[in-house]
């Protein structure tokens, strides 16, 4: 179940913020830091009234003083300097099956000694034998095994428990016990275990685990767990007999995908997940231009207050790689082998630009310590792996089952959507007769509508924009705006901005966000305002918001700040039910917009595996299949049981040419898909001309199929054959250009493939191309 941003947190956040910054000017005031501690997390600090908020204050400006003295004194005396100390560094461990982000690490490379110092901002609660907590200490010992497993017990280690709101003995000795890493090791096996338990709920052998999770059967003394355990035990029991099936199937969807991010399927064309890092040779990822190898630095300004690492290609480099601005990846020492993430510390960075030179990282974390930069020659770059967007999916069950009874019966299609009539008549001029229809059949339903658009029919160029004009304009509801990816919640804010202005704000990081739009970030809004009112006056008085589904999952204190009263949801068939059902359910309506026919979501598991075997949720709600979207699902209900009210589709195009559609219309819409017979250039004539034959052939052929027989590489999401054809074919398209004295353009050409390896493949095959686009299906979409 998810955890809400309660103050303990909210400090522990701020104490590890105050840690970092100590060590890089020890001696800081509480006046030069408290300014910017507001930024760190603004929206939590708005939800406080006046008391939490002087409380918390007081609360952090002695955990400050603790932590000042500790930097200045106690550190030093236990041989701990500023110099040698490394923040939040991690380390990975096949050995012992862990990963492990430490506070701070310290190095002395002269005696081979370390230090581990872990950061705890809350009260010592039933304290060992040791004088400390035991969780933390546990926690501290697997970390000493996570560094004796990377040096191989060729450095020696002590370890400390830093408790910042004691008065005095603040830094506490954690010593090595190695029975109790031996405990440690077993209950981590038993989650493992349970993991996999989880990933077979929706197998009826199974079913009763849920049942069993009495929290009465819980120690008294775990009292935190206890509350929460009940909470989600009561949440399961109130749920009737359909909707336990659905959570514990879709339970078991997520489990499967998360067990398979981490280890992968082994076997000649399976990924490995995470454990790719290390299992996977390094020709291997180079032929899959999953890695970034032999970098060098060129310029270090880790120590900065934006820690970047700018780094260059080698002759070891690949220049090739899958990799884009705004990818979050793990950077690490190359020693040309492919356990190396076993043997350093890595870092954790954004990908800030990347070019035909080099790249711009930012770390997460600044560094006073150069040494691990001095030292090592070549750096690799990989992707990271987040648990964060599996945590959301299992904080969506919950909330779903914590929703109201009525809106889980919507969303099964149990109950009827409802419609009224419009009051207000929408401005409609601009629009076709069945844009007119379908707007106004989304403005009059109560609960929610289902719009499906195939390409080209205008579903956020027009559709969008008028929701969003006649909302704004005829109402005073609050909108909030969603999509998958970045690349389309940028093309919702130039749709919007045509309607709205500036007037919006978007939720999201600034490296994933289009440079057009980073203003328009709530955390650039917020980085001159000093003060909670002026922060509840921005939020309250900004009435549309966009961002990707993932980064407001990110943010549920802004559901605390503000009521929304509609979401509209773009290419919601590439979304699955876990990533909508729990937040739905905080709208008082919701349109979604999609085509079920295009882009499917992304699922890692095998079609048979996804596959729904309760005949209740086959045959009641629809379910057949864990990997198709919730907007399928309920736009095929509503179908069946002929809710008219609640769907409609566009069928009218502007992009593709006449003899597109008279293939795609037939084969993938059942002949639905019409022309807009404005549009001249729909069923034009190519003006291009030439005096080869296969050049003549490109121009005349508005489709051509070139059957490719499957690459023998060890990877499936490669093939050059195909690649060096489509090079080919891109070649000669240029002289086409050439040929009839027209410049190419970014527009002109455009490739588009299912991965990103295949991208970096076309690109190694093509020259002087940088004008021409290639991207995959999810980011051409639309």
């Amino acid at each position: 179940m998810p955890t809400e941003a309660s103050t303990p947190i909210l400090i522990g956040n701020i104490v590890n913020y105050f840690f970092d910054e100590l060590i890089h000017q020890p001696d800081l005031d509480f006046s030069e830091v408290i300014k910017d501690t507001f930024r760190l997390a603004p929206e939590q600090f708005s939800c406080m009234d006046d008391k939490q908020l002087t409380e918390c204050i007081s609360k952090i400006r002695t955990h400050f003083n603790n932590l000042r003295n500790v930097v200045k004194n106690e550190l030093t005396e236990t041989g701990i300097t500023k110099e040698k100390a490394y923040l939040e560094p991690s380390f990975y461990s096949n050995e012992y099956g862990l990963y492990g982000r430490l506070d701070l690490y310290h190095y002395n490379e002269s005696d081979r000694q370390s230090d581990i110092v872990e950061l705890k901002s809350g009260k010592l609660f039933r304290s060992n034998s040791y004088g400390l907590n035991e969780n933390h200490y546990i926690q501290t010992l697997l970390y000493d095994l996570i560094i004796e497993s990377v040096y191989k017990g060729k450095v020696k280690s002590n370890n400390y428990i830093l408790y910042s709101y004691l008065d005095s003995q603040r830094l506490k000795y954690a010593p090595k016990v190695r029975s109790k890493q031996y405990t440690a090791s077993i209950l981590r096996n038993d989650i493992v275990i349970l993991e996999h338990l989880l990933a077979k709920l929706d197998n009826d052998k199974y079913a009763f685990l849920l049942d069993k999770m009495n929290p009465e059967d819980i120690p008294s003394e775990f009292t935190f767990v206890k509350r929460d355990s009940r909470q989600y035990f009561n949440a399961f029991q109130g749920l009737d007999a359909l909707e336990k099936i659905y959570i514990r199937t879709f339970l078991a969807f997520i489990s499967r995908e998360y067990i398979l991010s981490k280890t992968g399927e082994h076997g000649v064309h399976k990924l490995n997940g995470m454990a790719s890092l290390w299992l996977d040779p390094i020709e291997e990822k180079i032929e899959k231009f999953s890695i970034l190898n032999g970098l060098e630095i060129n310029r270090n300004e880790s120590a900065e207050d934006i820690p970047c690492l700018s780094l260059s290609y080698s002759e070891h480099s690949a220049l090739l790689s899958k990799f884009r601005k705004g990818d979050i990846c793990v950077l690490y020492p190359g020693k040309g082998r492919s356990s190396d993430v076993l043997k350093h510390q890595i870092f954790k960075c954004t990908i800030l630009n990347i070019d035909d030179t080099g790249i711009e990282v930012r770390l997460r974390a600044r560094q006073k310590n150069h040494d691990v930069f001095k030292s090592n020659q070549y750096w690799n770059l990989e992707s990271d792996f987040l648990d964060s967007s599996f945590n959301q999916l299992y904080y969506a069950l919950y909330d779903f089952m914590i929703a109201r009874p009525e809106y889980r019966k919507l969303v099964f299609g149990l109950k009827a959507p409802q419609s009224g009539e419009m009051s207000i008549k929408p401005e409609t001029a601009s629009l076709s007769s069945e844009q007119k229809l379908l707007l106004k059949k989304g403005i009059e339903a109560k609960d929610y509508f289902l719009l499906w658009g195939p390409p080209g029919t205008g579903k956020t160029s027009v559709m969008i924009r008028s929701y969003v004009d006649h909302y704004y304009r005829n109402t005073k509801d609050n909108i909030l705006l969603l999509a998958y990816t970045n690349r389309a919640v940028d093309e919702i804010c130039e749709t919007i901005s045509k309607v709205v202005g500036d007037k919006f704000i978007r939720i999201g990081s600034r490296y994933s966000t289009g440079e057009k739009y980073v203003n328009s970030l709530l955390r650039v809004r917020t980085e001159e305002i000093q003060n909670r009112k002026d922060l509840l006056h921005l939020i309250k008085n900004t009435r549309i918001f966009v961002s990707t589904i993932s980064s407001i999952q990110g943010k549920r204190e802004l559901f605390k700040l503000k009521r929304f009263d509609l979401t509209i949801i773009d290419e919601a068939s590439q979304l699955l039910e876990p990533m909508l059902i729990g937040l739905l359910g905080r709208f008082s309506k919701f349109i979604m917009i999609g085509d079920h026919k295009q882009l499917p979501a992304v699922v890692t598991q095998k079609e048979s595996r996804s596959k729904v075997e309760s005949e209740q949720l086959q045959t009641k709600i629809g379910l057949t299949d864990c990997r198709i979207s919730l907007f399928e699902r309920m736009y095929k209900n509503c179908i069946s049981k002929e809710w008219e009210n609640a769907y409609g589709a566009l069928s009218y195009q502007g992009r593709m040419h006449i003899d597109i559609q008279n293939f795609v219309s037939p084969v993938f819409y059942d002949g639905l898909l019409k022309p807009l017979t404005i549009l001249e250039r729909l069923s034009a004539v190519s003006v291009f001309k030439s005096r080869d034959k296969i050049r003549r052939m490109l121009i005349k052929e508005r489709m051509i199929f070139v059957n490719v027989p499957v690459d023998n590489s060890l990877t499936s999401k490669t093939n050059k054959l195909e690649a060096s054809i489509v090079a080919r074919m891109v070649n000669e398209w240029k002289g086409i250009y050439k040929e009839n004295e027209q410049n190419i353009t970014e527009s002109s050409i455009g490739v588009i493939t299912p991965f990103r390896a295949q991208i970096a493949m076309i690109r190694s095959l093509l020259t002087n191309s940088e004008e021409i686009t290639i991207d995959t299906v999810e980011r051409y979409q639309g």
